[in-house]
């Protein structure tokens, strides 16, 4: 699987590296300053991926620890934890283009928003509680977050 899916994306990835290194290359610097906000847009959609394949996988583990132990599954054969590492294989797949459209060390940060992601999925797919000081920790991860991406560097020397 993991080779199919490498022959089905390199080309694609290859094709978005040219385009990157093209528009890059050109002399308008409006155009490689726009770029970056896709590489940011991959970014956010890896990191909701992320958060998404994991509690996925955490709700598996939950409704099958609460069967009857004849009647559970082994990891492997549990639907949602399949999708939940499949949603981890996408993310990285999503990660490594968008380092095609924004350096490396602006899109570092935005990692932190998987933790983001995971206080709003958690509660609604599992049930758990979210407190007060995880909010207000999650708001200054978010505030860190956006002016990592306004003040960071958004073209690659």
């Amino acid at each position: 699987l993991c080779i199919y899916l490498f022959c089905v994306y390199y080309p694609f990835c290859t094709k978005v590296e040219e385009i990157s290194i093209a528009i890059m290359t050109d002399s308008n610097d409006d155009a490689t300053h726009s770029l970056f906000w896709i590489g940011i847009l991959l970014s956010l959609i890896a990191s909701l991926c992320s958060a998404t394949g994991l509690a996925f996988q955490r709700l598996s583990h939950q409704r099958n620890n609460a069967l009857p132990l004849q009647q559970q599954l082994p990891a492997h054969h549990q639907w949602l934890n399949l999708l939940g590492i499949s949603l981890l294989f996408v993310e990285c797949l999503f990660d490594l283009i968008s380092m095609g459209f924004a350096p490396a060390t602006l899109l570092s940060s935005m990692s932190a928003m998987t933790l983001v992601f995971n206080m709003i999925l958690a509660p609604a797919l599992c049930g758990e509680v979210v407190s007060w000081k995880d909010m207000s920790v999650n708001a200054i991860v978010i505030c860190g977050t956006v002016m990592s991406v306004w003040f960071g560097p958004h073209s690659t020397p």
